[in-house]
């Protein structure tokens, strides 16, 4: 919505947001040190001068604040140490300037551009001259005049915007705009937040032509009105859990139905050759109590509804990214463990900052401290790319840690279920088991329904 200029829409869905958001949540995103969250809203800082912090959950960054984000931004697109991981081969020129030598190499034309758009003195912050700015724009134009493929394209295409709005070229920054947005055929969320970073973006995203907007403005409205609907009826009627007449076996079969339904050939490929292979057999009370009883010094008592799905399967299996994240393990493979978004929301880690040799800023965490004596419970379904050990991992939140630290308020056996993905520092959280599998089951029915388009593979 804001980057094709739908800021009112932008702005509903904001306010939408702050209020079903508890102080500590909010609090936690400002105090974020990811410049990719943040930097985005400060388009809407200055088109809308009226907004409120608590309409967006912290408050502007001041003049030097900005100055120095977006520096930093651009010291990291041009560090010689991203350039050499995407392109190890690639050795750096003796000179910024070797790109006008006859013939030009795409490689080393990105890499001059990218030398040229490095800030002048790291230490003083100082941006590149005008002069190195226009050389740079001239290196990174020639590169994309012999590269048409925008999928494979080795100059950061949020650069390549910012340079040609910077030197004043906004009707070749708009060609350049649009000509990714179809190159890449759909909105990518990387994509959209490096869009997004450019000083005066709004300049050349908000009138692309109408096959250039993955985001139509009947689509904002549209998407602004649903949001703020389903926040005033969360406000006024309290959480509705997904599904919540279903039962923990009718729900898990339902699971299983729709899944094998979507993904039939990458379930064979991981020997699952039937939707009822995709549950494990019920679990005897025995297993859970003996799981129970070992992690209760470090968990406390397992969840009710947990105990609940185990008698009716003891676990499933899922797929990497489009089910459940590779399902969840049986009961005796529960393990406890500390999850880093829970301790972070909660406060419960203490941490040291690194500077690193590109300029960015490394937050080494140790979750002791307050944190010890009570420990996450992890259910994650270990596979090839996920489990406890691996990238994504399910975590389930014991109710003493929950209502000492996150919730006051919480009743008896009220707890929270984080899926956190390490390689993006990204997680999602849910109310509860019950609450995370309805929402699953939900998702894959809508696909079934809607008859998700058929990938390479077969799959529906």
């Amino acid at each position: 919505m804001i980057l094709f200029g739908y800021c009112d829409e932008a702005c509903d869905v904001l306010r939408a947001y702050c209020r079903i958001h508890s102080p500590f949540e909010l609090g936690h995103l400002a105090e974020s040190e990811q410049l990719d969250l943040k930097l985005p809203y400060e388009l809407l800082w200055a088109q809308r001068p009226d907004l409120r912090v608590e309409d967006v959950g912290w408050p502007p960054f001041d003049a030097k604040q900005l100055d120095d984000a977006l520096l930093a931004r651009r010291r990291q697109l041009c560090s010689d140490q991203l350039l050499q991981r995407n392109y190890p081969h690639l050795s750096t020129p003796n000179s910024p300037y070797v790109w006008r030598e006859a013939p030009v190499d795409v490689l080393t034309a990105s890499a001059c551009s990218r030398i040229l758009a490095r800030p002048a003195d790291v230490d003083k912050g100082a941006w590149p001259t005008a002069d190195d700015t226009l050389e740079s724009y001239e290196a990174m134009k020639a590169a994309m005049t012999v590269q048409s493929d925008v999928k494979t394209y080795p100059f950061p295409y949020e650069l390549s915007f910012d340079l040609a709005t910077r030197v004043g070229e906004l009707a070749e920054a708009k060609q350049q705009l649009a000509r990714f947005i179809r190159g890449f055929a759909h909105a990518t969320w990387s994509f959209v937040q490096d869009c997004l970073c450019v000083p005066g973006i709004l300049a050349i995203s908000a009138d692309l032509p109408a096959d250039a907007k993955f985001v139509t403005e009947e689509e904002a409205r549209s998407c602004r009105d649903l949001l703020v609907s389903a926040v005033d009826s969360r406000m006024r009627d309290g959480r509705q859990d997904p599904l919540p007449q279903v039962d923990w076996p009718e729900l898990l079969q339902r699971l299983a139905g729709a899944a094998f339904k979507l993904y039939p050939l990458s379930y064979k490929e991981i020997g699952v050759n039937a939707e009822q292979d995709i549950l494990n057999p019920p679990a005897a009370i025995e297993q859970i109590q003996a799981q129970e009883a070992k992690l209760k010094d470090k968990v406390g008592l397992f969840p009710q509804d947990m105990k609940d799905m185990y008698l009716a399967a003891n676990g499933f299996k899922g797929l990497d990214d489009v089910v459940a994240y590779g399902g969840l393990a049986p009961v005796n493979e529960c393990m406890a463990g500390n999850c880093f978004p829970l301790l972070n929301d909660l406060k419960l880690y203490t941490e040291e900052r690194e500077t690193l040799p590109d300029g960015r800023v490394r937050v080494n965490r140790n979750a002791g401290g307050n944190a010890a004596g009570k420990r996450s419970l992890w259910l994650m379904q270990e596979t090839e790319h996920s489990g406890a050990s691996g990238s994504v991992t399910l975590v389930l939140t014991p109710h003493e840690l929950w209502k000492k630290y996150g919730n006051a308020d919480a009743e008896e056996g009220e707890y929270r279920v984080i899926v956190h993905e390490a390689a993006r520092d990204f997680h999602e959280v849910w109310a509860s088991l019950r609450h995370y599998i309805g929402d699953v089951v939900e998702r894959l029915e809508e696909a079934v329904e809607s008859g998700y388009p058929a990938s390479e593979d077969g799959d529906l």
